[in-house]
């Protein structure tokens, strides 16, 4: 009997051997009752251990996507429950339906598949895909909960995952054996990446787009990984010195400094990114390859003073 079925009143444990342990049962009937009962709780540890629990439902067929169960059953099966049936193939999906009136009803989204005239039994998960109160999205689907403490998570919604602190911060521990980080939004609407002893935050992105970070950016650039060198234009400079957007500006209601993208394009169109609706510019990229030819510049000025100063 699966142990589901056992009661909490232990004197009601008394069915038929080996289902269980009658009064006056026969000598001969020990050992199988015991055996049973073993084998029922085996069973129970490897079903939790991938993250479900046989309550012994025996559910009724009602369509592709329903079934009842006698009594009041919605206490196990909340909305939100993830759920495991045995049916013409092991079905898995999430309640989104449970009332009671004589019967316990539920509808459930299946991830594959649907519900059959084969529908034997149901188990319960372990986690649930809200806290009742919609603090987890209804489409948040845990599809796999392992012993070893893997989960994998799938979404149809536009908000796969949500977390939700009445701290003032929110956010969640990514950690392996060969270190960990905190990520999450502060108070100040701050996406924040926090070190490993929780002390500083080494990466801030503000609600504006603004990203800090406490170390130093860098980006591959060996030169074996780039071919097909070019020159800039020898008048680069010059048209460096007219360019027509350069200076302060407002953008969102604040004074900034930099280039138009636009104008930029028309002398190093390489540093201009035109991929989305608006352009934007790759500001180091331009700004040191500008440094490199102003150096240039200034060398070859050097050097011809030099000859002019050695002339007279």
């Amino acid at each position: 009997m699966k142990w589901g079925l056992w009661s909490t009143t232990a004197g009601s444990n008394s069915s038929t051997p080996p289902d269980g342990w009658p009064e006056g049962q026969l000598p001969s009937t020990v050992n199988d009752c015991a055996r049973e009962m073993m084998a029922s709780i085996r069973t129970g540890i490897n079903d939790i251990g991938k993250g479900f629990i046989d309550l012994g439902m025996s559910p009724t067929f009602v369509s592709t996507t329903k079934f009842t169960v006698a009594g009041d059953a919605t206490p196990y099966l909340p909305v939100g429950t993830r759920l495991r049936a045995s049916d013409a193939s092991t079905l898995y999906g999430s309640v989104i339906s449970a009332s009671f009136s004589t019967n316990s009803a539920f509808t459930v989204t299946l991830d594959t598949g649907v519900f059959t005239s084969s529908l034997t039994s149901i188990a319960v998960g372990v986690i649930k895909n809200n806290d009742g109160n919609g603090n987890l999205p209804d489409p948040l689907t845990i599809r796999n909960m392992h012993a070893d403490g893997t989960v994998s998570i799938s979404s149809t919604s536009s908000t796969p995952f949500y977390i939700k602190s009445n701290t003032t911060f929110a956010g969640f521990w990514l950690n392996c054996s060969g270190g960990a980080k905190l990520v999450g939004v502060s108070s100040a609407s701050n996406m924040q990446w926090i070190n490993s002893a929780n002390t500083i935050a080494i990466m801030t992105l503000t609600d504006a787009g603004a990203l800090t970070a406490a170390g130093d950016i860098t980006a591959f650039s060996d030169e074996r990984l780039k071919s097909d060198w070019k020159d800039l234009p020898r008048d680069f400079i010059e048209r460096l010195a007219n360019i027509k957007r350069s200076g302060t500006f407002t953008k969102d209601g604040e004074r900034h400094a930099g280039v138009g993208a636009q104008s930029f394009l028309e002398i190093l169109p390489e540093a201009v990114n035109q991929s989305g609706e608006y352009m934007s510019m790759a500001y180091g990229n331009a700004a040191l390859v500008a440094c490199v030819e102003l150096a240039r510049k200034v060398v070859s000025l050097e050097d011809r003073l030099a000859k002019l100063e050695n002339t007279r």
